[in-house]
Formats: structure tokens, sequence, C-alpha cells
């Protein structure tokens, strides 16, 4: 009698695919999450969860600039998560997720940067950046 194999067929092209970088329509979707969640602060309607995903996308950005995908933004990506922290700060004692004028910058400049690495970054390297994010959220 013949053993089942519990064997994984894996797709011989698969680390190709994985080098692609995104498309632009992907990318406009990618972007449109943590766009909106910034529109919403800017505008004094800000929530928790929309700064969750602000604060995502800059914790991918400095992972990215890590590993050279934009490293020369590095500095300023991590002046954009300062400003999410005090706006985080801020809304425990308010109620209210703003940010002040020199953060709001910040963290305008850093999600345009953040923008240009997406578009420099191939797919299986912005899910490496993820995975990264989530294990250094796990320590």
């Amino acid at each position: 009698m013949k053993k089942k194999c519990k064997r994984k067929v894996r797709d011989p092209a698969g680390w190709i695919k994985s080098m692609r970088s995104i498309p632009s329509q992907d990318q406009y979707a990618l972007g449109v999450a943590y766009h909106s969640a910034l529109a919403a602060m800017r505008s004094g309607n800000g929530t928790e969860v929309g700064w969750s995903t602000v604060t995502c996308a800059l914790n991918i950005a400095i992972v990215l600039a890590e590993s050279g995908i934009g490293s020369n933004y590095e500095a300023a990506i991590k002046d954009g998560l300062g400003a999410m922290q005090s706006c985080k700060e801020r809304a425990l004692k308010s109620g209210r997720w703003l940010f002040d004028g020199a953060g709001m910058t910040a963290v305008t400049t850093a999600i345009s940067m953040h923008d240009e690495q997406i578009a420099n970054a191939t797919k299986g390297e912005i899910q490496r950046a993820l995975a990264e994010v989530y294990r250094r959220l796990g320590e």
C-alpha cells in the first residue's frame, strides 16, 4: 500500500512573483486605508482605529527603511512615529485623536515617504516588513 504524503507542492516561479513590484492600482488600494485615516485625523475626526492604521503604515515604513528601501527616510519616519505617539498621549487625556502643527507635518512627510517605498518595494519585501512589525509587536 502506498503511503500518502502530505508534501506541499510549491509554485516553482513563486520567488519570481515575490520579486515583482506591486502594480499601481494595488499600490493605490494599499494606501487608501492609511490615507483615509490620516485625512480624518487632519480634519478633526480621527479615531483610535485610524490612529492604529497610520501607525501600522509607519511601522512598516521604518522596517522597510531599516532593510534599505528608503533608508535615507529613516529619521523622518521616526519623527512621524514620534508624532503618532504624542497624538496617542494627547488622545488619552482629551479623547480626541488630533495632531499639533509639527506633528501633522511630520506624519504627512513620513506617509509621503512610505508611498515612495511602496512604489519601489516588491510584494515580498512588503510582506516581510509586515511580518517583522508583527514580530516586534509580539516581543
